[in-house]
């Protein structure tokens, strides 16, 4: 059996029982506030990504699905920070 902590929560793993999740403490009334949208400033200028930009747009236009992935560093949070923005690129 393993047993992993993560956040407020105790989680143990175990193959032939399953899993049980429990919390270490009671949660506090803050960990029940909304915290989104959570305000950010508007991203900066995005370069040469107009045709990403335009086949995203068309993708939510048609209500299709949109999958994103891409190694580390290659702007995948940058082109989402600038769907949810609503910006022009």
């Amino acid at each position: 059996m393993a047993e992993m902590l993560y956040g407020n929560f105790r989680i143990e793993l175990d193959a032939n029982l399953g899993n049980q999740v429990d919390r270490t403490m009671p949660a506090s009334p803050a960990a029940f506030t909304r915290r989104w949208p959570i305000p950010v400033d508007p991203p900066p200028a995005l370069l040469g990504r107009d045709q990403e930009l335009d086949q995203i747009r068309q993708a939510v236009l048609q209500l299709g699905p949109i999958q994103f992935y891409a190694s580390c560093g290659f702007g995948v949070t940058t082109l989402l920070r600038y769907v949810a923005a609503g910006r022009p690129g």
